[in-house]
């Protein structure tokens, strides 16, 4: 009988400690969502263009950069003009859920091209 009361004392520390770690979590990603939502940086869209290399969007205060993203790095590709971004919330055809941004991205990365070429 010892035994089993040894079983049953660790299976009880077991859910004791699942159900400590699964509130902690969640009070974690509460305190995460609300720091999110109150900060200067938002990404608008991200693209992922393989295994370690996104593209992100993301909102500095009020301006927009370009972001390129390896394995190990983050570059900036660019300022945007916000004039010529399809926000999420703007967007008709997406009813305020994000898209993929493969359009309006790749009309931003068109607009970025004819920048650097205006400047040559």
């Amino acid at each position: 009988m010892d035994s089993f009361g040894k079983l049953i004392v660790s299976i009880l520390i077991f859910v004791f400690v699942l159900f400590l770690t699964y509130f902690t979590t969640r009070y974690v990603s509460k305190l995460q969502k609300t720091k999110m939502a109150n900060g200067n940086i938002t990404v608008i869209e991200s693209q992922k263009l393989s295994a370690y290399k996104d593209l992100y969007i993301v909102k500095f205060g009020q301006e927009y950069y370009a972001l390129a993203t390896g394995k190990d790095t983050v570059n900036v590709i660019g300022k945007l003009d916000s004039s010529g971004l399809v926000l999420p919330e703007e967007n008709p055809e997406t009813n305020g859920n994000h898209s993929n941004g493969s359009e309006s991205f790749e009309r931003i990365l068109e607009k970025l091209r004819i920048k650097k070429q205006d400047k040559k």
